[in-house]
């Protein structure tokens, strides 16, 4: 008696966990609309052209599935949205980054960004790692607004 419902239970479970991995747009509405919602109040935006909103919702969704993503992942950091997750990437290195060194990295042309200043010297001792943060020496992180850093 306990073999078949727990067969059932399975089936039931692996359907639920294809719908979540193979997600319909209309479930990952269902997931991710409310959050939008919070996120537009959260950064006080609104959307007044017919159409605008759903165009911000799609590019949204996509950077929190991204973000989401990536925090699954065994990265050494984490990544959160911010105001500018209704923004493709494109809008944003167009409006918010240095074209000069966005030219530069596209052609490959990173060489003048080098420099050895902070380079060890052979004679150095250096430690394998330092956290910043224990010495109290980084600070937060700050929207620098367009100065391009």
């Amino acid at each position: 008696m306990c073999q078949p419902i727990i067969l059932i239970i399975l089936v039931v479970l692996d359907a639920g966990s294809f719908a979540v991995t193979h997600e319909s747009s209309s479930l990952t509405r269902e997931v991710w609309y409310p959050r939008f919602e919070l996120w537009l109040d959260e950064h006080g935006k609104m959307y007044n052209v017919p159409g605008a909103k759903e165009f911000r919702f799609q590019i949204y969704n996509g950077n929190a599935i991204y973000v989401e993503n990536h925090n699954s992942q065994n990265h050494p950091y984490k990544i959160k949205l911010n105001r500018f997750s209704d923004l493709s990437l494109d809008e944003y290195t167009g409006s918010y980054k240095s074209t000069e060194m966005i030219d530069h990295r596209r052609n490959g042309k990173t060489e003048s960004f080098k420099s050895d200043r902070y380079s060890p010297t052979p004679a150095d001792v250096l430690p394998e790692s330092v956290d910043w943060r224990e010495r109290g020496v980084v600070a937060l992180v700050k929207d620098q607004g367009t100065c391009g850093e």
